[in-house]
Parts: C-alpha cells; structure tokens; sequence
C-alpha cells in the first residue's frame, strides 16, 4: 500500500503484530483483511495496522499529554 516495497509492508505488519503481542500462526506475509477482521475480538489487529500505517506515512501523529511520565515509551523509531 502506498507504493511502498513488499519489505516495509511485511515490516510494518510485524510491528503491528508485536504491538498487540499476535499469536496467530498466519506468517506476515500471508495476513489479509479477513484475517484482520476475523472477529469483534480481533478486530484491534485492523486498529493497530491502520496507526502503524498512518505513522509510517506520516498522516498522523502521537501526542503526548505536557509532563507525560512515560513519553520515552511512545518514542518512535526512524529505522527501516
């Protein structure tokens, strides 16, 4: 999505996954929008997808409440 090479697209999908902590078994490759949306439950995989998307494109941005405690922790990282 957003002409982007299949590696960032694989990369932004296991970042993702590690966020929510995903146990599923569907190599990241292989996920697809059912997999996303497979139930009410599981739905925070498509929410979770679409943040890491919209921060990897820069179209939105994390801000941080002034004197936040853990804004280290929201800190994100410029590596591909």
């Amino acid at each position: 999505m957003f002409n982007t090479s299949r590696r960032i697209a694989n990369k932004t999908i296991r970042v993702m996954r590690e966020t929510i902590n995903d146990d599923s078994s569907v190599n990241d490759g292989y996920v697809t929008l059912g997999w996303a949306l497979e139930s009410k439950e599981k739905t925070v995989r498509m929410t979770t997808w679409l943040l890491q998307l919209s921060l990897r494109e820069k179209l939105s941005t994390f801000q941080k409440p002034e004197g936040f405690p853990y804004a280290q922790l929201y800190q994100q990282s410029t590596n591909d």
